[in-house]
Protein backbone atom coordinates (compact mmCIF):
# COMPACT_ATOMS: atom_id res chain seq x y z
CA UNK A 1 0.00 0.00 0.00
CA UNK A 2 3.00 2.25 0.50
CA UNK A 3 4.03 2.13 -2.87
CA UNK A 4 1.35 4.59 -4.23
CA UNK A 5 -0.70 7.25 -2.52
CA UNK A 6 -4.48 7.00 -2.37
CA UNK A 7 -6.07 10.53 -2.30
CA UNK A 8 -9.60 11.11 -1.29
CA UNK A 9 -12.33 10.39 -3.78
CA UNK A 10 -13.32 13.60 -5.83
CA UNK A 11 -16.59 15.15 -4.19
CA UNK A 12 -19.51 14.86 -6.75
CA UNK A 13 -21.03 18.39 -5.62
CA UNK A 14 -19.08 20.75 -8.17
CA UNK A 15 -21.00 23.17 -10.17
CA UNK A 16 -21.77 22.02 -14.18
CA UNK A 17 -21.78 18.58 -15.52
CA UNK A 18 -20.07 17.31 -12.97
CA UNK A 19 -23.12 17.95 -10.03
CA UNK A 20 -25.13 15.71 -11.87
CA UNK A 21 -22.51 12.84 -11.69
CA UNK A 22 -22.02 9.94 -8.85
CA UNK A 23 -18.73 9.48 -8.17
CA UNK A 24 -17.77 5.90 -6.18
CA UNK A 25 -15.48 6.53 -3.00
CA UNK A 26 -13.18 4.22 -2.02
CA UNK A 27 -11.55 3.16 1.10
CA UNK A 28 -8.44 5.12 2.07
CA UNK A 29 -7.12 1.59 4.19
CA UNK A 30 -8.01 -1.37 2.08
CA UNK A 31 -9.22 0.07 -1.31
CA UNK A 32 -12.33 -1.66 -1.29
CA UNK A 33 -15.38 0.25 -2.24
CA UNK A 34 -17.45 2.92 0.46
CA UNK A 35 -20.86 2.61 0.95
CA UNK A 36 -23.38 5.18 2.08
CA UNK A 37 -24.08 4.59 5.40
CA UNK A 38 -26.27 6.79 8.39
CA UNK A 39 -24.62 8.15 11.53
CA UNK A 40 -27.48 7.33 13.95
CA UNK A 41 -25.58 9.03 16.96
CA UNK A 42 -25.08 12.31 14.75
CA UNK A 43 -27.38 12.09 12.37
CA UNK A 44 -25.09 12.05 9.34
CA UNK A 45 -24.54 10.91 5.80
CA UNK A 46 -21.17 8.72 6.23
CA UNK A 47 -19.43 6.88 3.76
CA UNK A 48 -18.34 3.77 5.25
CA UNK A 49 -16.34 0.40 4.37
CA UNK A 50 -17.82 -3.08 4.90
CA UNK A 51 -14.08 -4.87 5.08
CA UNK A 52 -12.54 -2.94 7.52
CA UNK A 53 -14.79 -0.47 9.44
CA UNK A 54 -12.98 2.98 7.52
CA UNK A 55 -15.82 5.88 7.88
CA UNK A 56 -15.79 9.09 6.05
CA UNK A 57 -18.50 11.76 5.88
CA UNK A 58 -20.04 12.68 2.83
CA UNK A 59 -19.53 15.60 1.30
CA UNK A 60 -22.34 15.26 -0.91
CA UNK A 61 -25.78 14.36 0.10
CA UNK A 62 -26.70 12.56 -3.06
CA UNK A 63 -26.14 9.09 -3.21
CA UNK A 64 -28.15 7.84 -5.91
CA UNK A 65 -30.41 9.00 -8.98
CA UNK A 66 -32.61 7.60 -11.35
CA UNK A 67 -32.53 8.96 -14.45
CA UNK A 68 -35.02 7.98 -16.92
CA UNK A 69 -33.85 9.51 -19.78
CA UNK A 70 -30.41 10.05 -20.86
CA UNK A 71 -28.47 11.04 -24.12
CA UNK A 72 -28.96 8.43 -26.91
CA UNK A 73 -25.00 8.31 -28.19
CA UNK A 74 -24.81 6.94 -24.16
CA UNK A 75 -26.14 4.16 -25.51
CA UNK A 76 -24.33 2.82 -28.18
CA UNK A 77 -21.63 1.00 -25.46
CA UNK A 78 -18.73 0.34 -25.00
CA UNK A 79 -16.57 0.63 -28.37
CA UNK A 80 -13.29 2.10 -27.19
CA UNK A 81 -11.75 -2.02 -27.78
CA UNK A 82 -13.60 -2.45 -30.42
CA UNK A 83 -10.85 -3.50 -33.44
CA UNK A 84 -9.33 -5.80 -30.92
CA UNK A 85 -12.55 -7.43 -31.09
CA UNK A 86 -12.40 -11.18 -32.61
CA UNK A 87 -16.05 -10.68 -34.10
CA UNK A 88 -15.63 -7.62 -35.89
CA UNK A 89 -13.53 -8.76 -38.49
CA UNK A 90 -10.95 -6.88 -40.92
CA UNK A 91 -12.61 -7.12 -44.43
CA UNK A 92 -9.01 -5.92 -46.12
CA UNK A 93 -7.03 -8.60 -44.21
CA UNK A 94 -6.64 -12.06 -45.62
CA UNK A 95 -4.96 -13.34 -42.49
CA UNK A 96 -7.97 -15.83 -41.95
CA UNK A 97 -7.31 -17.51 -44.69
CA UNK A 98 -3.86 -18.14 -44.42
CA UNK A 99 -4.45 -19.37 -40.67
CA UNK A 100 -6.80 -21.77 -42.17
CA UNK A 101 -4.14 -23.48 -44.70
CA UNK A 102 -1.31 -23.82 -41.75
CA UNK A 103 -4.07 -25.62 -39.90
CA UNK A 104 -4.72 -27.78 -42.71
CA UNK A 105 -0.83 -28.80 -43.31
CA UNK A 106 -0.71 -29.35 -39.34
CA UNK A 107 -3.53 -31.87 -39.53
CA UNK A 108 -1.68 -33.40 -42.01
CA UNK A 109 1.49 -33.80 -40.14
CA UNK A 110 -0.85 -35.37 -37.32
CA UNK A 111 -2.58 -37.95 -39.46
CA UNK A 112 0.85 -39.47 -40.68
CA UNK A 113 2.16 -39.75 -36.65
CA UNK A 114 0.87 -43.14 -34.84
CA UNK A 115 -1.90 -41.86 -32.12
CA UNK A 116 -0.64 -42.07 -28.59
CA UNK A 117 -3.46 -43.60 -26.70
CA UNK A 118 -5.35 -41.68 -23.72
CA UNK A 119 -5.04 -43.57 -20.14
CA UNK A 120 -7.62 -42.74 -17.44
CA UNK A 121 -6.62 -40.57 -14.84
CA UNK A 122 -8.10 -42.64 -12.25
CA UNK A 123 -7.91 -46.30 -13.31
CA UNK A 124 -4.79 -46.31 -15.52
CA UNK A 125 -7.11 -47.76 -18.71
CA UNK A 126 -7.03 -47.07 -22.23
CA UNK A 127 -9.45 -44.69 -23.41
CA UNK A 128 -11.07 -45.86 -26.31
CA UNK A 129 -13.39 -44.28 -28.97
CA UNK A 130 -17.25 -45.85 -28.14
CA UNK A 131 -17.67 -45.69 -31.84
CA UNK A 132 -14.79 -46.62 -33.44
CA UNK A 133 -13.00 -48.31 -31.02
CA UNK A 134 -9.27 -46.55 -31.52
CA UNK A 135 -7.12 -44.71 -28.86
CA UNK A 136 -8.06 -41.16 -28.59
CA UNK A 137 -6.03 -38.90 -29.77
CA UNK A 138 -5.42 -36.77 -26.94
CA UNK A 139 -6.98 -33.80 -27.97
CA UNK A 140 -4.29 -33.51 -31.27
CA UNK A 141 -6.48 -32.54 -33.50
CA UNK A 142 -7.40 -29.30 -35.06
CA UNK A 143 -10.21 -27.65 -36.85
CA UNK A 144 -10.24 -26.63 -39.70
CA UNK A 145 -12.98 -24.42 -40.28
CA UNK A 146 -14.57 -21.98 -38.66
CA UNK A 147 -18.41 -22.17 -37.42
CA UNK A 148 -17.78 -17.89 -36.26
CA UNK A 149 -16.11 -17.07 -38.90
CA UNK A 150 -19.38 -15.93 -40.66
CA UNK A 151 -20.58 -14.10 -37.44
CA UNK A 152 -18.65 -10.97 -37.68
CA UNK A 153 -19.92 -7.30 -37.32
CA UNK A 154 -21.29 -6.45 -40.84
CA UNK A 155 -19.06 -3.36 -42.68
CA UNK A 156 -19.63 -0.77 -44.30
CA UNK A 157 -17.98 1.59 -46.54
CA UNK A 158 -18.85 4.94 -44.47
CA UNK A 159 -16.30 7.92 -44.60
CA UNK A 160 -15.28 8.78 -40.83
CA UNK A 161 -15.18 12.52 -40.01
CA UNK A 162 -12.13 12.30 -37.83
CA UNK A 163 -9.62 10.65 -39.75
CA UNK A 164 -10.81 10.01 -43.45
CA UNK A 165 -11.05 5.94 -43.49
CA UNK A 166 -13.59 4.22 -45.49
CA UNK A 167 -13.75 1.57 -43.40
CA UNK A 168 -16.66 1.30 -40.33
CA UNK A 169 -18.46 -1.71 -38.69
CA UNK A 170 -21.95 -1.05 -37.56
CA UNK A 171 -24.88 -2.35 -35.17
CA UNK A 172 -28.40 -1.40 -34.17
CA UNK A 173 -28.88 0.81 -31.09
CA UNK A 174 -30.07 -1.35 -28.37
CA UNK A 175 -32.34 1.55 -26.66
CA UNK A 176 -35.98 1.48 -28.38
CA UNK A 177 -37.79 4.95 -28.24
CA UNK A 178 -39.78 6.64 -30.39
CA UNK A 179 -36.41 9.00 -30.67
CA UNK A 180 -33.98 6.23 -31.70
CA UNK A 181 -36.35 4.17 -33.99
CA UNK A 182 -33.64 2.17 -35.80
CA UNK A 183 -30.70 4.02 -35.00
CA UNK A 184 -27.54 2.43 -36.32
CA UNK A 185 -24.21 2.71 -34.81
CA UNK A 186 -20.73 3.44 -36.72
CA UNK A 187 -17.17 2.62 -35.44
CA UNK A 188 -13.97 3.30 -37.76
CA UNK A 189 -12.06 0.17 -37.69
CA UNK A 190 -8.69 2.99 -37.83
CA UNK A 191 -9.15 5.22 -35.14
CA UNK A 192 -12.85 3.90 -33.10
CA UNK A 193 -14.58 6.96 -33.96
CA UNK A 194 -18.24 6.43 -33.17
CA UNK A 195 -21.17 8.15 -34.97
CA UNK A 196 -24.55 7.56 -35.64
CA UNK A 197 -27.40 7.75 -37.97
CA UNK A 198 -29.37 10.43 -35.26
CA UNK A 199 -26.28 12.98 -36.22
CA UNK A 200 -28.13 14.61 -38.88
CA UNK A 201 -31.40 14.56 -37.10
CA UNK A 202 -30.89 16.47 -34.22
Amino acid sequence: MSNYEMEDSPAPESKGEDSKKISFRFCRECSNMLYPKEDRLTNQLMFACRTCQFSEPATASCIWRNSLKEDVQETAGNVDDVAQDPTVGNSNDSSDDDEIMEDSTELEDIEGEDIVPGLCTLCGQEILCPICEMPTDGGTALEVDDPDKDEALPHAEEECKKCGARDAVYFQSQQRTAETGMALFYVCCECQNVWSTLEGKR
